[in-house]
């Protein structure tokens, strides 16, 4: 997390659980107000901090939402959170880069985007380069996302409210997915939302897929284990895979879902399908 203390973050979760009427108030109005849901939510959280004497997030900072997320799920169950704190650069790594300083992804897209390819490999390991410099070079999820935005969207999962409509004229005469999503996006529906539906659109992820996959068991795949310690996996309750064609032909509407995935992020980048590695 950003501010690196759970009291912090726990202040902030209880605010946003919906118990504090004085806060949902709050973010009702800003709502009324034409800020995005996001937004309206910091403002609020803001507006209750100025006449608080505890302490609470910045929810501008994605790490430490997530962190609040977490804790609102977890609510009823048993379990201790630690903090740790984030470091690193979220959309500019214009300041002199040192070891103990670790830049997010935007940051590297945003160099990308830039033509930087080797100062964005300076933030990656070796093992990354070849997908950089395929994924610069070709750009072929453009066109894939085109694709899919341009369909039918009605029964992709999120997506209410004649929101099918916006979709496909944004696709319309677009060259370039950021075009399109330029197009798109609205205050009413934030960036992450439009973007998860993209993706929902990709992978063909309906209303019907999502709540198949929310009743299913949960699964693991093992990317590598010794095999002295397998006996461990006893302890899972769900599908453990170790390869990606077991994956494919399981009846778990989760793993079908990943092996899709995994297809996908094939095809753009040309990767080889995971097999788990076993060592002694």
């Amino acid at each position: 997390s950003e501010c690196g203390d759970i009291q912090t973050i726990k202040n902030t979760a209880r605010l946003l659980s919906g118990d504090v009427l004085k806060v949902e108030n709050a973010v009702k109005n800003y709502l009324e107000k034409g800020l995005s849901y996001p937004k309206a939510r910091e403002a609020a959280i803001k507006d209750y901090a100025s006449s608080s004497p505890l302490t609470f997030c910045d929810l501008s900072c994605p790490n430490d939402v997530l962190a609040i997320e977490y804790l609102k799920a977890a609510n009823n169950m048993k379990m201790k959170f630690k903090a740790v704190k984030r470091k690193g650069s979220y959309s500019s790594l214009s300041a002199e880069r040192s070891e103990d300083v670790y830049p997010s992804a935007a940051a590297i897209r945003e160099l990308l985007d830039k033509g930087e390819v080797e100062e964005a490999k300076k933030c990656v390991p070796p093992s990354s380069y070849p997908v950089i410099e395929y994924a610069t070079a070709h750009k072929p999820q453009q066109a894939l996302l085109l694709d899919a935005l341009g369909k039918d969207l009605k029964d992709i999962f999120d997506v209410t409210e004649g929101l099918e409509n916006r979709f496909k004229k944004g696709v319309e005469r677009a060259a370039t997915f950021e075009e399109a999503f330029e197009r798109i996006k609205t205050a009413r529906y934030s960036n992450a939302r439009l973007k998860r539906i993209a993706l929902f659109a990709l992978l063909d992820v309906t209303k019907e897929v999502y709540v198949d996959c929310v009743k299913a068991p949960p699964i693991y795949n093992v990317l590598a284990a010794k095999k002295s310690a397998l006996p461990a996996l006893d302890n899972f309750d769900g599908e453990i895979f170790f390869n990606h064609t077991n994956l494919k032909r399981s009846a778990n509407p989760l793993a079908q879902l990943t092996a899709k995935a995994q297809e996908k992020y094939n095809v753009l980048l040309g990767g080889a399908n995971w097999t788990a590695e076993l060592v002694e």
